[in-house]
């Protein structure tokens, strides 16, 4: 903002010194003598501004973006259990949004495996404790099936993971 302010102020005031310039001493090359100082000075400057305003930006943004990452993962370590995006943003006073941004950035970056599962609620929980863990939905016994087979069924799969 402040680049910006100081290129039309100097542009204009340079174009100013060059109208009066010009105005007292008709078709002399005194009026660039004078007005091309001003107007160099107020590119140099205002560019300056401009650039180096963009790069603090850039660099808070990173440091926003990672200040809020150690805290989300303090919140991880603290809480030690599946959260949602509702519970970050709670814990964290953001946006919803944001929240879910962040823990999507994170389960992209993360080394560990993440889990995410879909809670009663209909809320998407992250789970970054990372292992193997098999998420299994159970189904009702009106096809027919009694629990026994099923369980079964699972001590057979187990087996058959083990050996693989």
């Amino acid at each position: 903002m402040a680049g910006w302010a100081v290129l039309l102020l100097g542009l204009s005031l340079a174009l100013a010194l060059w109208f009066l310039v010009q105005a007292i001493w008709p078709g002399s090359p005194a009026s660039f003598a004078v007005a091309l100082p001003v107007a160099v000075a107020s590119l140099f400057f205002g560019i300056l501004l401009l650039v180096g305003g963009s790069h603090l930006r850039r660099s808070g943004d990173d440091k926003r973006r990672r200040v809020r990452r150690n805290a989300l993962r303090a919140l991880l370590a603290h809480r030690g259990d599946a959260l949602s995006a509702r519970e970050v943003s709670e814990a964290l006073h953001l946006e919803e949004a944001e929240a879910d941004a962040l823990l999507v950035d994170l389960a992209r970056e993360s080394g560990t495996a993440v889990s995410i599962d879909v809670d009663e609620a209909g809320e998407v929980r992250y789970d970054f404790r990372g292992g193997e863990r098999r998420w299994r939905v159970l189904e009702e016994q009106a096809a027919g099936k009694p629990l026994e087979d099923f369980e079964e069924r699972e001590q057979d799969e187990r087996a058959r993971s083990r050996t693989r």
